[in-house]
């Protein structure tokens, strides 16, 4: 399992982060995936797509992505993925090196900052339950920041999260992968 949080720092009121939209997700046993826009997503919005793989392929993201981290677990990978918006089409093309289980789920969130620094942090742990807890240490520097938390797992397992996460996506392919995305506001 990886799994990335980021929040957002800042003193910027204005820089209220929302989500875009409702998180759209795409699964595929191919080499090609093609996945759609987060509807509502207009120019400015920060997209993220979580990929899962059940195995060490090469990716080749759309145009205007910029991979974040890809790592390997085991025999897989996992990446994360953030584009800002601008004008394009409805949906976006992902290749992969082999044959296999993908998901991506992507995301979109309005009012992330594009410059500047975040925090992440960056976790392997193996699976070895079929229900995952997460302990979660994060703390707000200021009221407001979002948490934002990608995960993938190799293996079908479901994530209980903290009470104060939202889940925005919970789900496996075939048995062999399984992705979870969630959010929450803190407060310092």
């Amino acid at each position: 399992q990886q799994r990335w949080t980021f929040t957002r720092d800042g003193t910027n009121a204005a820089a209220n982060i929302t989500q875009s939209g409702s998180a759209v997700t795409a699964t595929s046993l191919s080499t090609i995936l093609n996945i759609s826009k987060v509807s509502g997503v207009v120019s400015g919005d920060t997209m993220f797509a979580l990929l899962v793989m059940d195995r060490n392929a090469s990716v080749t993201v759309p145009s205007g992505w910029t991979a974040l981290s890809t790592q390997t677990i085991g025999s897989g990978k996992v990446a994360l993925c953030r584009r800002v918006a601008s004008s394009e089409g409805s949906n976006y093309t992902w290749f992969f090196g082999s044959s296999g289980n993908n998901i991506i789920v992507n995301t979109a969130y309005r009012g992330v900052a594009t410059t500047g620094t975040w925090n992440t942090r960056f976790d392997i742990q193996n699976a070895l339950t079929s229900t995952l807890n997460f302990a979660d240490t994060w703390s707000a520097s200021n009221d407001g920041d979002q948490q934002l938390q990608f995960v993938g797992i190799m293996g079908d397992y479901r994530v209980t999260p903290n009470a104060s996460l939202t889940e925005i996506y919970d789900s496996g392919l075939n048995g062999a992968i399984s992705a979870f995305v969630a959010t929450r506001k803190m407060t310092s």
